[in-house]
């Protein structure tokens, strides 16, 4: 899919040459696959046979290895599956799965996590209806109120070697120096009744993560919308000097608002910038 320069209009994020349902809500279906296969728990034991059943759908007539090169991956990963060896699948490779599965195979993402045990955290359960605001959208219309560029981009990586994948990442020129992407791991979950420093320390090192990864970024953030969470990340960020830019950045999924942007400190000395919720791009330049 190719991405393409964005404006705002009144508020809401326009583009020419994609869709605006797939600016806003991933575009890259794999990458939302991901996002939410990774959300799962497993809750019940795996089912192994209907596990390779649907792993044997989604193959298709495409030999193990034409169907393992089609998804990035070893064949021993696909093979270890059907042959039993492996029967819980990570939530990048199960996703992998079913976004490359043979058309008219009938597998569903909700089949594989069913076979897998795996369920949605009550924590983690929207409430009602879908949120009326998308994270992507609060930032992109920010990015874009304030003057700057933004680009809808996918990374092109070994995504299946990652334990967690980000949920969406914007190119733009917010940050000094050519233009540059901006990785974005979302943990919308408010509702989550105990902030515990286990919780924290696996979010902090998710962002750790990508930059030891190969993955090229001007900047990677979490995204919350708990007051609590952001608190309690910013309590941690705060305690390094890290020498890569990492944020965390709190939202209003009620409004579509930024509330509070936290860049951590850097060991080389330099001042990363607040760019949600600092100064606007023109008064920067006055």
């Amino acid at each position: 899919m190719k991405a393409t320069e964005t404006k705002a209009i009144d508020g809401i994020v326009e583009q020419s040459d994609i869709s605006r349902e797939d600016f806003l809500y991933g575009g890259d279906e794999l990458s939302n696959m991901m996002s939410r296969a990774g959300m799962m728990k497993r809750t019940k034991d795996v089912d192994k046979e209907e596990t390779i059943a649907i792993v044997k759908a989604a193959q298709g007539e495409r030999s193990m290895r034409q169907f393992a090169e089609e998804m990035g991956v070893n064949v021993s990963s696909i093979s270890r599956i059907l042959n039993g060896s492996v029967t819980e699948i990570r939530p990048p490779l199960l996703a992998s799965i079913v976004y490359h599965a043979a058309p008219g195979s009938g597998v569903t993402l909700d089949k594989l996590l069913n076979a897998q045990g795996l369920t949605m955290p009550e924590e983690r359960r929207p409430v009602g209806k879908r949120e009326k605001w998308e994270s992507k959208k609060v930032v992109a219309d920010e990015l874009l109120l304030r003057g700057y560029s933004v680009r809808y981009v996918i990374p092109k990586s070994p995504l299946i070697d990652m334990s967690f994948f980000p949920t969406y990442v914007l190119r733009t020129d917010a940050f000094p120096g050519e233009d540059g992407n901006w990785y974005f791991i979302d943990k919308l979950c408010k509702q989550v009744k105990r902030v515990s420093i286990a919780m924290v320390d696996s979010w902090f090192n998710s962002i750790m993560a990508l930059y030891y990864r190969g993955l090229k970024a001007k900047r990677v953030s979490l995204v919350v919308d708990s007051d609590d969470l952001f608190r309690a990340m910013k309590r941690l960020m705060a305690r390094y000097e890290i020498k890569d830019e990492m944020s965390v950045i709190l939202i209003s999924m009620e409004t579509g608002k930024i509330l509070e942007e936290y860049v951590a400190p850097l060991t080389d000395g330099r001042t990363a910038g607040l760019v949600l919720t600092g100064e606007m791009k023109e008064e920067q330049h006055d």
